[in-house]
Protein backbone atom coordinates (compact mmCIF):
# COMPACT_ATOMS: atom_id res chain seq x y z
CA UNK A 1 0.00 0.00 0.00
CA UNK A 2 2.83 2.50 0.73
CA UNK A 3 3.94 2.78 -2.94
CA UNK A 4 -0.01 3.77 -4.05
CA UNK A 5 0.52 6.61 -0.99
CA UNK A 6 4.22 7.68 -2.29
CA UNK A 7 2.58 7.95 -6.18
CA UNK A 8 -0.40 9.55 -5.65
CA UNK A 9 1.61 12.27 -2.85
CA UNK A 10 3.76 12.38 -5.95
CA UNK A 11 1.27 13.38 -8.85
CA UNK A 12 -0.04 15.54 -6.15
CA UNK A 13 3.23 17.48 -5.43
CA UNK A 14 4.87 17.41 -9.59
CA UNK A 15 1.47 18.23 -11.50
CA UNK A 16 1.10 22.16 -10.05
CA UNK A 17 5.67 22.12 -10.82
CA UNK A 18 4.92 20.51 -14.44
CA UNK A 19 2.13 23.34 -14.82
CA UNK A 20 4.72 26.20 -13.70
CA UNK A 21 3.25 27.28 -10.17
CA UNK A 22 5.89 27.83 -7.88
CA UNK A 23 6.41 26.52 -4.21
CA UNK A 24 5.72 30.38 -3.02
CA UNK A 25 2.43 30.20 -5.10
CA UNK A 26 -0.79 30.02 -2.58
CA UNK A 27 -2.55 28.66 -5.57
CA UNK A 28 0.02 25.45 -5.44
CA UNK A 29 -0.32 25.28 -1.68
CA UNK A 30 -4.23 25.33 -1.79
CA UNK A 31 -4.23 22.68 -4.36
CA UNK A 32 -2.19 20.12 -1.86
CA UNK A 33 -4.68 21.26 0.79
CA UNK A 34 -7.61 19.95 -1.52
CA UNK A 35 -5.62 17.26 -2.57
CA UNK A 36 -4.88 16.16 0.94
CA UNK A 37 -8.54 16.28 2.08
CA UNK A 38 -9.50 14.18 -0.72
CA UNK A 39 -7.06 11.91 0.00
CA UNK A 40 -8.29 11.82 3.99
CA UNK A 41 -11.49 11.79 2.59
CA UNK A 42 -10.90 8.46 0.23
CA UNK A 43 -8.99 6.58 3.24
CA UNK A 44 -11.43 7.21 6.02
CA UNK A 45 -14.15 5.83 2.88
CA UNK A 46 -12.03 2.75 2.74
CA UNK A 47 -11.45 2.20 6.37
CA UNK A 48 -15.41 2.24 6.70
CA UNK A 49 -16.52 0.15 3.66
CA UNK A 50 -14.18 -2.45 4.82
CA UNK A 51 -15.35 -2.48 8.60
CA UNK A 52 -19.00 -2.76 7.46
CA UNK A 53 -18.27 -5.85 5.12
CA UNK A 54 -16.96 -7.16 8.21
CA UNK A 55 -19.82 -6.60 10.25
CA UNK A 56 -22.00 -8.29 7.56
CA UNK A 57 -19.98 -11.52 8.09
Amino acid sequence: MPRVIDLYVGFIVLIPLLAGLSLFNPLYWLWVLVAYMKYRKAVNLNAYLISQLRKQK
